[in-house]
């Protein structure tokens, strides 16, 4: 998954593709998630590429419509920047780990701890971004 925005949309046929493909590759892995066959990061990767592939039909089914477009797209990002976070906060996990066993590795345990900062700064700016409802049209005074 890309961290940079993606202004093109899909063919509503190939977004419908990809998510039929996510799909599938989604149940499989939560099944296999669910059996222990593979890890939870690989779960939850499959269960994001699933979730942006939605989005992406979404995208291409409002191709026509800016605003909407827009949107999407800011969830796509969000979607992104929540999986970037997962991901740090796993390796942050696992460089803890590390340097609790022994392994003289501070520094590469606050590059960690930094990663996770940088991703939770990113996440928090595009929730942030998350266009207000506009208000209702004030109606016209009556003389």
């Amino acid at each position: 998954p890309g961290n940079e925005a993606t202004t093109s949309v899909p063919s509503v046929a190939e977004a419908q593709r990809q998510v039929t493909a996510s799909h599938q590759q989604f149940e499989f892995a939560k099944t296999s998630y669910r059996k222990g066959y593979i890890s939870q990061a690989e779960f939850e990767a499959s269960d994001f590429d699933y979730q942006r592939a939605k989005k992406r039909l979404e995208m291409a089914n409002a191709a026509d419509e800016p605003g909407t477009l827009q949107k999407l797209q800011l969830a796509i990002d969000t979607l992104d920047a929540r999986e970037d976070l997962a991901l740090a906060k796993r390796r942050l996990k696992y460089a803890t780990h590390i340097a609790a066993q022994g392994y003289p590795d501070q520094a590469a345990v606050e590059a960690h701890r930094q990663l996770v900062i940088d991703a939770e700064t990113r996440l928090a700016e595009l929730t942030r971004l998350d266009p207000p409802v506009p208000a209702p049209p004030v109606p016209a005074a009556r003389p």
